[in-house]
């Protein structure tokens, strides 16, 4: 197997122990951009295979985010870079369509979503707005017609990540923007849960991006990187303190490079 991020052949093998199960998890590395990927996965069918729980959630509609919400920080961010007041977006892996929320009605939105229960409630949420079910690949969307592409935390769960970005960097625009984000496993937050990172306890992940390996990848899609930002990984903690802190790591913008784990790359098609 070629790395799926920058074709290497120099691929060592390692072992994990996630988590307090002591389940093992067999993992390729690129010794050359450190990208990882879960050896198990050998086909998209598997790929397919480990996702099949996001059918079984329980999706709740959750109230329109408020301006303090990360998906509104970001939603003002990416406004910011993009320069765009209007326009047409694309959010792969919209769940219940809660940032497509943050852009106003003179934006066109569109979202992908394969799970049926989610992109029900996106649907509802964003009536008249298009909620694809169908993989982003598989999609055939026309050449150069949006303005903004965002995914976040999804391409860890795609089969082959090449493709995902090269194809986001076909249907954008010139000068148009793609936002990725993924979990930085070479981050200090990472590195102190090391085997216990919940990137690596989440049985559904194909790969385990290092914050280099996200960049070769955007880059050698043909994008330029404008802006590169680590934010604290939403572990779904319910205790008031936890979710304080989290919040003013959002508010200060403590984006302080490979602290917090969760890494945003915003690429410019060039």
């Amino acid at each position: 197997m070629n790395c799926f991020v920058c074709g290497s052949t120099g691929l060592r093998e390692l072992t994990l122990t996630a988590g307090q199960t002591g389940r093992p998890i067999s993992i390729k590395e690129c010794l050359e951009c450190g990208y990882q990927r879960n050896a198990a996965v050998r086909t998209l069918a598997d790929a397919i295979r480990i996702q099949g729980h996001f059918e079984l959630e329980v999706p709740t509609s959750r109230p329109k985010p408020t301006w303090f919400s990360r998906d509104a920080i970001l939603a003002r961010r990416i406004g910011a870079l993009s320069a765009k007041s209007q326009g047409r977006i694309l959010d792969i892996g919209c769940n219940s369509g809660a940032f497509l929320s943050t852009f106003k009605a003179n934006w066109e939105r569109e979202g992908v979503e394969l799970s049926n229960k989610l992109s029900s409630v996106a649907r509802e949420r964003l009536p008249g707005c298009k909620i694809h079910s169908l993989p982003f690949e598989a999609l055939d969307l026309e050449s150069g017609s949006f303005d903004i592409v965002t995914s976040f935390a999804v391409i860890e769960h795609v089969y082959d990540p090449r493709r995902f970005v090269l194809e986001a960097f076909r249907i954008l625009k010139p000068g148009g923007l793609l936002v990725l984000m993924t979990g930085d496993r070479g981050s200090e937050m990472a590195r102190r849960y090391g085997d216990d990172w919940p990137l690596y306890l989440s049985p559904d992940h194909v790969s385990y991006f290092n914050a280099d390996s996200v960049l070769s990848l955007v880059r050698s899609a043909g994008f330029e990187i404008s802006r590169v930002e680590w934010r604290y990984l939403n572990r779904g903690y319910t205790s008031t303190i936890s979710r304080v802190f989290e919040k003013l790591t959002d508010l200060v913008s403590l984006t302080r490079p490979r602290i917090h784990d969760a890494c945003y790359v915003y690429g410019v098609k060039t």
